[in-house]
């Protein structure tokens, strides 16, 4: 049971935990050079499988017209990474570097018509690649095979390596989900933190709570809404913060907004701002802290400098994710809502080190990176 959902957990590239860049080349399969083979597509799939750029309920003509459209700008991408590649196999490595870009921001553009067309993202992971930018193409390919865990180009890179982002991801590989630890290369792509571990603490004037859509999983979100909230206003009055709600993509602003009026007053409410969207530097940039269920954030937040509080009262996950992320210190764990009141206390306490850091992210050089994926 474990192998197999660990498996899964590979397949939608580390969904919950975001530490596996799960697309390692087995010995012997295609060379760095070469581009995967998905040439433009020349049916339509059926439209069920796609989507409108918003995200809301259409039609299937609607559908289909929307991922024609993304097919087409693929298609010019398609083009522009094959004259890319050629250019690369003469020796004209400036003219590449330009293709590849170019090709890149057609593939975006496919991506951005139709968010769930899979190829795409596969595309801009290995334009990203090429282009020298690892943090991208690493987040490419997990959205590429969240959407499709069992796409065939993807899992050719699910050979004879994975590589892990760093050593909390390669414990877990191996101690939870059985993996060979001979099989694993460690290294990330090189990201600058963005704060310092203790620095201005005091000036911070956010708690930022990540939100999940417990609908899917753990369910009873009002419970645990009506649990949570009330005690991160009321620390929130107290040491004169705003509490931030960052909503993630799968939940809805409005259903969240109606809940929170629902459940707090409307001098709480006051305290409390919901946001919604991609993530942004001042939540790393103004948090005094952050709290988690079990959202990969609190690795990211770790790595910011932010110290982040793990709710655990309310995680019945069985994946052991918030457990991995405590033995790392990538989180702290609460074991009720409660011991929110201590948390001024146990910031006091509270040290992110460069070894923290350096155990939930290593970084690969692109060399490295090269050799990993191509097997050599």
């Amino acid at each position: 049971m474990r192998q197999s959902s660990c498996s899964r957990w590979f397949g939608t590239s580390c969904a919950v935990l975001s530490v596996i860049a799960s697309f390692a080349l087995a010995p012997g399969a295609r060379a760095s050079g070469t581009s995967p083979a998905q040439p433009p597509p020349k049916e339509l799939p059926p439209p069920e499988t796609a989507s409108t750029p918003f995200g809301k309920p259409a039609d299937s003509t609607t559908l289909s017209i929307v991922r024609a459209e993304a097919a087409k700008v693929y298609a010019k991408g398609w083009d522009l990474a094959e004259a890319a590649k050629k250019d690369l196999a003469a020796g004209k490595s400036d003219s590449a570097k330009k293709r590849f870009g170019k090709a890149l921001k057609k593939f975006s553009e496919a991506t951005e018509l139709d968010p769930l067309y899979y190829q795409a993202w596969n595309m801009v992971g290995f334009c990203s690649r090429k282009s020298g930018d690892l943090k991208r193409a690493f987040e490419a390919y997990q959205k590429c095979l969240s959407i499709e865990p069992e796409y065939a180009e993807a899992h050719e890179y699910l050979g004879e390596a994975y590589l892990m982002k760093g050593d909390m991801a390669r414990d877990y590989s191996v101690g939870w989900c059985g993996l060979s630890a001979s099989k694993i290369v460690v290294g990330g792509p090189s990201e600058a933190h963005h704060s310092s571990p203790s620095s201005n603490r005091a000036e911070r004037d956010w708690i930022v709570f990540y939100s999940e859509a417990y609908e899917l999983s753990l369910g009873r979100t009002q419970s645990f809404y009506a649990e949570l909230l009330p005690e991160l206003c009321q620390l929130a009055r107290r040491m004169n913060r705003k509490v931030i709600v960052k909503l993630h993509p799968f939940e809805s602003l409005r259903m969240r907004k109606a809940l929170v009026d629902r459940l707090l007053s409307a001098e709480q409410r006051s305290l409390v701002e919901m946001r919604e969207g991609p993530m942004t530097p001042d939540l790393f940039e103004r948090a005094w802290f952050s709290l988690t269920v079990e959202s990969s954030v609190a690795v990211e937040s770790t790595a910011n400098g932010v110290p982040c509080f793990l709710c655990s009262w309310f995680d019945a996950s069985w994946y052991d994710y918030s457990k991995q992320y405590a033995k790392y210190f990538a989180g702290y764990p609460l074991d009720s809502p409660q011991r929110i009141r201590e948390i001024p206390q146990l910031l006091e306490q509270f040290q992110i080190t460069e070894a923290t850091r350096q155990g939930l992210q290593t970084p690969i050089s692109a060399e490295h990176l090269e050799s990993v994926l191509s097997g050599e």
